[in-house]
């Protein structure tokens, strides 16, 4: 039984690592500048290079995905763009909602 639960375990961790590289990449190839939007259009082009160097997005894309993936192995999500807020806080602020929707299902059962 154990060995069956580390298989599965194993496959999840594959299969997790898997997507986020499949998505990371087609995210970068859809065209458009992500920072370019974020800053507007009035936005100068020295303004928007300083912005792509603070974020990491002048450096190839292997090392940008490697980059991400140490950093949310560390718990560090970044911070949203358009809230100023640590990612990590938004997602904790929605799972606290998401259970206050639950708890009449959980304790219907």
């Amino acid at each position: 039984m154990i060995r069956y639960i580390i298989k599965r375990a194993a496959l999840a961790v594959g299969i997790i690592f898997s997507i986020s590289l499949i998505t990371f990449f087609i995210l970068n190839v859809i065209p458009g500048d992500p920072v370019a939007a974020m800053l507007g259009e009035f936005a100068d082009a020295d303004k928007i290079a300083q912005v792509k160097a603070q974020m990491g997005l002048d450096t190839p894309l292997p090392v940008q995905y490697i980059n991400w993936l140490k950093d949310l192995l560390h718990g560090d999500m970044g911070t949203s763009y358009f809230q100023k807020k640590p990612v990590i806080t938004l997602i904790l602020q929605a799972f606290h909602y998401t259970v206050i929707m639950q708890l009449p299902l959980i304790l219907w059962r």
